[in-house]
Formats: C-alpha cells, structure tokens, sequence
C-alpha cells in the first residue's frame, strides 16, 4: 500500500538575526518537508531584513504570526534567557517547538520547558546540530557500530577568538554573566557536551575550573571541564574565547581513535605507527546539519520519526553546565549531577 507524503510542516523563525538567519533559514529552505511561512523579532531592523532577504512576513509578535500565517510549529533562535518565556508563550499558541542550544539557561528552567510540552503533547527539540556536522557525524556512526571498539574517553575543544569585543560590548546580551552562566562553556561548550554524552552516555558528575583571562566583561573566556560517565568512563571538554578557532574531538577507543574538526576526519588505529586512514565527508556545510535538525523536527511532528535530540537531552547539555558553574563557584568541587534541582531523566 502507498504512503501518502505528508505535507510539509508550516514554520516560522522566532529571533531573525544570528543563528536562525544564517544557520537555520537555509536549513529551512533546503529541506523539502518543512515550509517557511513567516518570521518574528521584535527589532523592527531584524523584520526588515528578514523581509527583504526571504519576500515573506515578518512580525513583532508570536501571535500575530499565528493569527496570520497558521505555522504548526516555531524554530527559537532568540537570546538565551529569552528561551525559556519564548517557550511558554509558543506552547500557549500550540505550536511544537525546536529551541536552539541551549535550551535553557538553567536544570529547572529546562524541567519547565519540558513539562509545558509534554503536557500540551507537543513536539519539543533541541537544535543540538553541531553532532550533525558530517566529520562529527560520522564519528560518532563509526564509535557506535564499535569500529573503534570499547570508547573509554572523549577529549574535546572547542575555541574561538572570533567577534570577542562584539559578544562583550556594553548593552549586548551575552556580556552579562547571567545571561550566559559559564561564559564561553554555555556558548561553545554545549555543543561538545552534547555530542560527548552521546558517546559516553549519562553523566554523573563534574569538577571544572572557569577563567575570565581577555575578556572586558563579566563573560568566562577560558574553561576546562572534568566528566565523570556510568562504566569509569571520562570526558574532558574545553572552552575558550582566549584561544585561535579550533574544533577537535578527540575519541579515543580500546580498537582504535577518531579525530573529528568541524571539516576533517581521521581514523588512528595499531599497528605503530599509526596509519591515518582519511574517512571522506562528502558535505562539510553548516548548513547540512540544520537540514538533519529540521528534517527530524518535521519527521516528528508527522509521527514518521524520532528525534536524536529532543529535550531531554538538552536537559543534560544543560545540566553539565550547570555543575561546572557550581563546580567553579565552590573551588573546583567535584559536583555530582544528582545534586541538581529536579535530577535528569
């Protein structure tokens, strides 16, 4: 019997600057199941903008969006401590939900955001997407078909000197420690959290050490994390503002390594020395991976998928977080994630 195909998933992008507009506006207009019908911000420069570029409306607000353009669901890519209001406020207007990372700020404001959806039996994703960059991507397929047999660790760093002075400039959002608890750890280091708990599975604690070494505000610019996972297993992620770019997930397995950067992959395995096999990544685009986050968001809210990162696990991209800032705050303590408010699922 033929399936008929669902029609596409009518969207609209709730913050029109940033990362929606050059990450998931083309991820959008690049996957065949979703339809952009709309956009909201309430800088009007943003609407302008957003309008010129697309030809498509643009609003100050989610409801008028709603009232107009009928979406079924809402991609957040707003500021961070917006996250978490911006969800309650789609979740009274029925849509489901795909929140860029973080997906909140805090553990609690993330059991919220998960009960709000649950309980009105929406879609909630988190747009984890860096573990959908085709180096990262098809690391974790090799660790997890075992080609690299028993993962014992994960070393990762992820660093950026780029747009330091303008993430800190008087009156930005991310100046402000409470906007961004952990400095560049919430920034850039999220996106390893999220893709070393897909290697090592659930986290039990976190001893962490956070510095503000270049930065002219109250932003962390230098972070170093310790992971404790089930089965002794360890990750190590860091951060850093202070440093070059450079993205580099080091997996290192009982059979063999892999090196993932953003564009390159190798493969290190015994004999000594090692012989690097190069994996080829047909797609290093950005944008490839919003069309796998967007894909799997509109799979979902047709029944016809799962998601790889719903909001549970950035919950616990979150939560890792969280315990570094804690960590830091009490003299490096080592803080088991059980303490936290609320637990992990």
């Amino acid at each position: 019997m033929n399936r008929h195909k669902a029609p596409a998933v009518k969207l609209a992008l709730m913050g029109l600057k940033g990362i929606n507009d050059w990450h998931y506006l083309p991820g959008i207009r690049n996957t065949p199941a979703a339809e952009l019908v709309g956009g909201v911000d309430l800088q009007a420069e943003a609407r302008a903008g957003f309008q010129e570029k697309t030809g498509l409306p643009a609003f100050e607000t989610l409801a008028e969006i709603v009232r107009t353009c009928q979406p079924a669901a809402v991609v957040i890519g707003t500021p961070n401590p917006a996250h978490l209001p911006n969800v309650r406020e789609a979740v009274k207007l029925g849509l489901h939900l795909s929140v860029t990372k973080p997906l909140c700020n805090t553990v609690a404001e993330c059991h919220e955001a998960l009960r709000l959806a649950a309980d009105a039996k929406l879609v909630l994703q988190v747009g984890h997407e860096y573990r959908f960059r085709p180096s990262v991507a098809r690391a974790l397929e090799l660790a997890k078909a075992g080609a690299l047999g028993t993962v014992t660790m994960v070393v990762a760093h992820m660093g950026s000197s780029a747009g330091l002075q303008k993430l800190t400039a008087a009156g930005m959002w991310r100046s402000q420690a409470a906007n961004v608890p952990g400095g560049c750890l919430n920034l850039l280091g999220v996106h390893l959290f999220d893709v070393v708990n897909a290697l090592l599975g659930r986290p039990l604690a976190v001893t962490a050490q956070l510095r503000r070494l270049v930065s002219p505000s109250e932003l962390e610019d230098t972070a170093a994390v310790l992971i404790e996972y089930e089965h002794n297993r360890v990750g190590v992620v860091t951060s850093s503002y202070a440093s070059a770019p450079s993205d580099r997930i080091h997996i290192l397995g009982t059979a063999g390594n892999a090196v993932a950067t953003e564009t390159t992959l190798h493969l290190e395995r015994e004999p000594r020395p090692w012989a690097r096999e190069n994996v080829p990544v047909t797609d290093l685009s950005a944008t490839g991976s919003a069309e796998r986050v967007i894909g799997q968001f509109c799979a979902a809210i047709c029944g016809q998928g799962l998601l790889e990162t719903p909001g549970e696990v950035g919950l616990v991209a979150v939560a890792l977080n969280e315990a570094a800032v804690i960590s830091q705050r009490e003299g490096g303590r080592r803080v088991a994630l059980a303490e936290l408010s609320g637990g992990l699922p």
